[in-house]
């Protein structure tokens, strides 16, 4: 799971970056000033960065959900057999 958290803390503090970067360069007196072209293009590559992000995050996601079920299937399938070995060896011993 750490890696998961790790992933979706750096896809935060990247959107955070971009929105300070943002404010540094066009604060003035607390307010934003810019032209409804530069709010534009600033939100298209905003949309477009958080769309790749997703797309990473999920992918990370996936592969490390896909990993612990894996694992967690393996587990079950050596239970049952341990099981299944102790079960035919009580069986032999009732049917003998």
């Amino acid at each position: 799971m750490k890696p998961i958290l790790q992933a979706y803390k750096r896809s935060l503090n990247e959107v955070r970056t971009e929105i300070a970067q943002l404010y540094v360069k066009y604060a003035v007196d607390g307010k934003l000033q810019m032209s409804k072209q530069q709010r534009y293009t600033f939100l298209k590559n905003l949309e477009k960065q958080l769309i790749e992000q997703a797309k990473v995050l999920g992918n990370i996601d996936l592969e490390h959900t896909t990993k612990i079920l894996n694992e967690i299937y393996q587990d079950l399938i050596i239970k049952l057999l341990m099981y299944w070995i102790k079960v035919s060896k009580l069986l032999k011993i009732l049917l003998c």
